[in-house]
């Protein structure tokens, strides 16, 4: 059974990439394990791979597709990489056969790339080998609580960005599993070039003090 559990995702195309969410926290039921931890991975030059549930788990998978990267780089004399959705059918293919196993790897996957220099990818997978693409994907209970909000944004990269970093605040306000601490990844194409940033980000306490006053209001 799952131990050491992360939560919440958010991630959304824009009309030149895709922007990625994800709360440092680590939970162990209740009680606030880690309150530092990635959940953001580069994996290659054009993929990023992003993870909730259990974390041993996922450790397990990133090792997999690391090994797998590295194999092919020594194989192929052009030293190519595998492009996102590779990795989405390879990880599925990883979990699937632990579930055929009664082995299940408890994390969910969602994987954001660029293919072919200008086709988005955005893909997630659950703990059974369930997957789905999609221009959107929020996990657990930012389902119910993000979502709304992203389907009303506009699919520039400053709205995409702003949205979600208000579902993240909502998020917040609302799930008691949620942290201040998150990291932001965005993978885009700039002048014909794939450009992957990831970064820190925290909910400031005016952000917080100002939310609370307008939930008393209402």
């Amino acid at each position: 059974n799952p131990v050491s559990v992360s939560h919440t995702i958010i991630a959304s195309k824009f009309d030149q990439g895709i922007i990625i969410s994800a709360e440092k926290l680590v939970c162990r039921s209740s009680f606030k394990f880690i309150q530092n931890a990635s959940r953001i991975f580069k994996i290659n030059p054009s993929t990023i791979l992003v993870y909730s549930g259990e974390v041993a788990d996922f450790q397990f998978i990133k090792q997999k597709i690391e090994k797998k990267q590295r194999e092919i780089q020594f194989l192929d004399e052009n030293d190519e990489t595998l492009t996102a959705n590779e990795i989405f059918e390879y990880t599925q293919e990883i979990i699937r056969k632990k579930r055929s196993k009664q082995k299940i790897l408890y994390s969910q996957i969602v994987i954001a790339g660029i293919k072919n220099q200008k086709d988005l990818f955005l893909g997630y997978i659950d703990h059974l080998g369930n997957s789905f693409e999609d221009n959107m994907i929020c996990s657990v209970l930012s389902r119910q609580l993000c979502g709304p909000i992203l389907d009303e944004c506009k699919k520039d990269k400053n709205s995409v960005l702003e949205s979600i970093r208000k579902c993240v605040k909502n998020n917040f306000m609302r799930n008691c599993l949620s942290h201040d601490l998150y990291e932001i990844g965005i993978i885009e194409m700039i002048d014909g070039k794939i450009k992957i940033s990831i970064e820190n980000e925290k909910i400031s306490e005016r952000d917080y003090f100002v939310n609370e006053v307008k939930m008393l209001i209402k």
